[in-house]
Order: structure tokens, then C-alpha cells, then sequence
């Protein structure tokens, strides 16, 4: 108490002064209505203010949440898709089931050759090596390595990967790749010349790889060259995947895929 009466004697011309603008003010916008009016006016929109940008910071929290919340009714609305499109006489294949797991991309770029992109989630989530990755419904590449939390991801424009793609129109398949040059282009080889070219025709994934179910979009045709290799051209392919808008994605794991990749190297060893 005695500090506070010695910091009053001390400060005494500043609070007198103070507790005159105070009394002051109040005496104003008690008798004055325009100066009343516009006190209750700034405070009103000092306070509007703070309430939205109150709720502004609400929705940005609440935002996340909700992306998470729609990639995964995205996943369950694109693997219900998946087991129609496998449905076979009106039964269910087991062996073919394609499971869709939500994720995301934590970093990626377009245009390296040897590019790999970092994803999530991981092992912990039941992602594994070998698994397809989709964007929007489209290829976009197969997951490489795995972490407890996160995936290493190989993009269709990746030098090293093979991937299998069929022509809508006529639904003769060859290998698709990426020679590491032009990121708007993808080569599709082993297509016979006597095949009708279509321009703007879709690349659809054949699922012969078990990374990608059949019917896939990949690309679409936008012209050929021909082929090192006689009778044969390869066509020019544009990936459907916009690779630089990448974000959100899904995982894609088949039933049975060990049974069936056991017997393909079995068949191939005896060939």
C-alpha cells in the first residue's frame, strides 16, 4: 500500500490529467449524440472486426480438419467405384478388390529425371512398396519406400519407371514412359503401325502390373513417331495428372497381390 500512495504522490500530475480526459470524455458522449454516436460506432466496428477475424482463425483451424474429412469420403466414394467397375456377372471378385487409402503430398517437384516425392502417411497406416497412387481420380505414380509416417513416391515422369497403358479406341497395349525431357509428353511404345491412331484418344492403365486397376486414366494421345523398331510407332502421350497441383491423393492396394505377383514370376521363369 505505502508503494502504491508514493507512486500516486510521484505520478499525480499524470493521473489527474488522465482522470480529467476520462471525466471529460464521458461527460461528451453522455450529452453529445453525434459524438456519442460516433464513439459507439468505431467501438462497433473495432469489435465487428475482431469477431471475424475471430471467426476467420476458426475456419482456418477448422479447414484441415475438414480437407482430411473429405479426402477420406473422397477414398471410400473412389474405392466403392473401383469394386463396381471389378464386378464381374453381378459378383464380386475378391482376388481383384482395390482397396483406397487417403493421403497427401509433403513435397514434390516436376522435371527431374530421377524425381521421387514425399508422401503420407506410412507403414503405420498400411502403406506399403508396390502400392498405386492416384490424383483426381488419375495415375499418378507407385509408392517406392516407406517409413512409419511417410511414403517415397516414383511419378509417371520418372526415367526409371514402366508402366503398362492401352488405347481406348482400339485397346491395343503397350509400355508407357517418360524420357526425362518435355514433362508435358509420355512415350507409348510397342503399338503396331496397321493400329488407328485417334487423336485425343484416352491411355487407359490395362492393370497387368497390379499398381493400377484396369481402366484407368492415364493420358491422351496427341500424335506418333515412328519406332526404332520396325512396324511399330510410339505415340506421343499427355498425362492427364497436373503434377504441379498435386496435394491430396489416395493410396490403391489390390487384394491377393503377393498370389498373384508369385505366380507371374513363375510363369516368366518358365518362359
Amino acid at each position: 500500500m505505502r508503494n502504491l500512495v508514493l507512486l500516486a504522490i510521484r505520478n499525480g500530475y499524470a493521473l489527474a490529467v488522465l482522470g480529467l480526459l476520462g471525466f471529460g470524455s464521458a461527460l461528451y458522449m453522455q450529452h453529445h449524440g453525434p459524438g456519442r454516436s460516433a464513439w459507439f460506432h468505431t467501438t462497433g466496428e473495432i469489435a465487428g472486426n475482431m469477431q471475424d477475424l475471430r471467426a476467420d482463425w476458426a475456419s482456418y483451424m477448422e479447414f484441415g480438419a475438414e480437407n482430411e474429412r473429405l479426402a477420406a469420403e473422397v477414398g471410400t466414394l473412389r474405392e466403392e467405384l473401383l469394386v463396381l467397375r471389378g464386378a464381374t456377372g453381378g459378383r464380386l471378385d475378391s482376388s481383384s478388390h482395390w482397396t483406397v487409402m487417403p493421403g497427401a503430398v509433403v513435397s514434390g517437384t516436376v522435371g527431374g529425371a530421377r524425381t521421387l516425392w514425399l508422401a503420407k502417411p506410412g507403414a503405420l497406416a498400411g502403406v506399403e512398396p508396390g502400392m498405386g497412387v492416384l490424383w483426381n481420380g488419375y495415375a499418378l505414380g507407385v509408392v517406392q519406400e516407406v517409413s512409419a509416417n511417410f511414403s517415397r513416391v516414383m511419378p509417371l515422369l520418372h526415367i526409371d519407371g514402366g508402366w503398362s497403358g492401352r488405347l481406348g479406341a482400339t485397346g491395343a497395349s503397350g509400355g508407357l514412359s517418360w524420357d526425362g525431357h518435355d514433362a508435358r509428353i509420355m512415350h507409348l511404345s510397342g503399338i503396331p503401325r496397321h493400329v488407328y491412331l485417334q487423336m485425343g484418344d484416352t491411355v487407359f492403365s490395362t492393370g497387368f502390373d497390379l499398381i493400377f486397376p484396369a481402366g484407368l486414366p492415364m493420358g491422351v494421345v496427341e500424335g506418333s513417331f515412328d519406332a526404332e523398331v520396325p512396324d511399330f510407332v510410339d505415340v506421343r502421350v499427355r498425362p492427364l495428372s497436373d503434377f504441379s497441383k498435386v496435394q491430396h491423393v489416395q493410396f490403391l492396394k489390390v487384394g491377393q497381390r503377393d498370389e498373384q505377383r508369385q505366380l507371374m514370376n513363375l510363369e516368366n521363369a518358365v518362359q
